[in-house]
């Protein structure tokens, strides 16, 4: 198919339509940036959207900013049915955790234009987007897929279809492309995440870099590992209280958490050897916090400090859910859903395939899987059997 028309410059004057798929803390802060602004038609695809559409006041989503003044938007149309809100989408933002996406996905297949590109894009790009979109839309070649490295913006305290606070915004946007699509397409997408999200936007070549991104996929199971796995002080009690996650955490968490990093690295440089492409913004975890959260992190000087010294990371508490009068593991949490399958999974599979030992990683795996209760390699599959001879 000949594509015309590349690239799709913001325009007052022709409302571009936007979808975005999921209605977290992060959907929420995009309604309320996007909805409204001129030249912007915005659509939301939401399981909850009944319940948006009844609580949300007239004036739309208040994203509070702490310190500064609030701003409102609201979305022309909310559904739960992808045929309402994907027809005639130009853009279409995928938030919602990793494994949901192969699923939704499929589900917008029907309902995607097929006569003019559009761009669908994984914020963030993690759990190996690129791979699960082009398997999964194989047969739309007018679909451009990309994703960005790091949420754009760091949000919490969500009241559902009423307010979210948003924190902070990242200094940069690392954006990468499908392999197929960076060519042709990277200057255009660029231009137009970056009128989105009105931050500015580094253009990376290979997607590799967001997969092995060193975030929540080796962050979360490594830190849990330490509160709660073989090595732990915990003896299978509910917690009196439930702990901080990052500003608490303990010296065993950072140590599993720094060598899990130290084995990111390793894959890096195996995959560098077999002809990647630009990866380096696949930073060791303490410059990539400092980098990412800028004065945020108040004592970059060690990684546990790092992490009890991020402000964005302040008042988060550990994933954990009621039991009794106590806390305890939530082995249902999106913790394990998430950054197991579309996370660890992934990582190890991809170091398996460069030779690359990896043994904290697998001793995570391994504890998280126990604590799972079954085995999910879903994410390995939609990694190419020719990777990594992809160049």
């Amino acid at each position: 198919m000949i594509l015309q028309n590349r690239g799709i410059p913001i325009d007052p004057e022709h409302p571009m339509q936007i979808t975005i798929c999921g209605a977290g803390r992060l959907g929420h802060v995009l309604i309320g940036l996007l909805g409204g602004r001129p030249g912007i038609r915005l659509h939301v695809l939401s399981r909850n959207a009944e319940t948006l559409n009844r609580v949300m006041p007239g004036s739309g989503v208040a994203v509070l900013r702490p310190g500064t003044s609030c701003l409102h938007g609201k979305a022309d149309l909310i559904s739960d049915r992808p045929q309402d809100v994907i027809p005639g989408s130009r853009v279409v933002l995928l938030t919602v955790p990793s494994q949901v996406r192969p699923r939704l996905l499929t589900s917008l297949v029907p309902f995607l234009d097929r006569d003019h590109p559009v761009f669908v894009g994984g914020i963030p790009g993690l759990g190996a987007f690129d791979w699960v979109a082009a398997k999964t839309l194989a047969d739309m070649d007018n679909v451009v897929i990309w994703g960005i490295k790091d949420v754009p913006y760091t949000c919490s305290h969500l009241q559902p279809g009423r307010q979210v606070t948003l924190l902070g915004s990242k200094k940069r946007l690392f954006l990468a492309l499908h392999a197929d699509h960076f060519e042709r397409w990277g200057e255009e997408v660029a231009t137009i995440v970056k009128d989105l999200f009105r931050i500015p936007v580094e253009l990376i070549d290979d997607f590799l870099a967001i997969t092995l991104t060193p975030g929540n996929q080796i962050m979360h199971p490594a830190i849990l590992c330490g509160m709660f796995g073989p090595q732990s002080q915990w003896d299978g009690k509910p917690l009196p209280t439930r702990p901080l996650f990052y500003a608490q955490c303990s010296e065993l968490s950072a140590e599993l958490l720094s060598l899990c990093d130290e084995e990111v690295q390793h894959i890096k440089t195996a995959a560098l050897k077999f002809g990647a492409g630009d990866l380096t913004c696949v930073w060791p975890l303490r410059q990539n916090l400092k980098e990412v959260y800028g004065d945020q992190v108040a004592d970059n000087r060690t990684l546990l400090a790092a992490l009890r010294t991020n402000s964005a990371y302040a008042t988060i508490r550990a994933p954990l859910k009621a039991h009794g009068k106590g806390w305890t593991l939530d082995r249902e949490h999106r913790v394990f859903a998430e950054d197991v399958p579309f996370g660890l999974e992934i990582l190890i599979d991809l170091a398996h395939r460069l030779n690359v030992q990896v043994p904290t990683l697998q001793k995570v795996r391994d504890w998280a899987r126990e604590v799972m209760g079954h085995v999910d390699e879903t994410g390995v599959a939609y990694i190419p059997e020719s990777w990594p001879h992809y160049r």
